[in-house]
């Protein structure tokens, strides 16, 4: 099957804390409960969680990412399932939307 990528940012706070979203509406969840002013400094695309990890200390010159163990590493391996991600991005927008009315 085609390898989904999944985009995502880096994003670092005025008292220079980092997380690590994916990018537009997949990472709206995680953006809503962080700083309102962290920036974007860095995206990039990744195939599973582990190469995103990987990508993200990279950037911040973390040395090498560690799983938890092996089962998390197993988890963090598998390919991107973009459907997953449309429908947590649905509940969400659903949710807000509930909030809003």
């Amino acid at each position: 099957g085609i390898m989904t990528k999944i985009k995502f940012d880096i994003l670092i706070n005025p008292e220079g804390l980092s997380q690590l979203e994916a990018s537009g509406r997949f990472g709206a969840e995680g953006r809503s409960i962080s700083e309102k002013d962290a920036k974007i400094v860095h995206s990039f695309c990744a195939e599973n969680y582990m190469e995103a990890y990987q990508k993200y200390y990279d950037f911040m010159d973390w040395g090498t990412y560690q799983a938890i163990d092996e089962e998390d590493e197993e988890w963090k391996s598998q390919p991107f399932d973009i459907e997953e991600f449309k429908q947590a991005a649905l509940e969400w927008e659903e949710k807000q939307r509930k909030k809003e009315s």
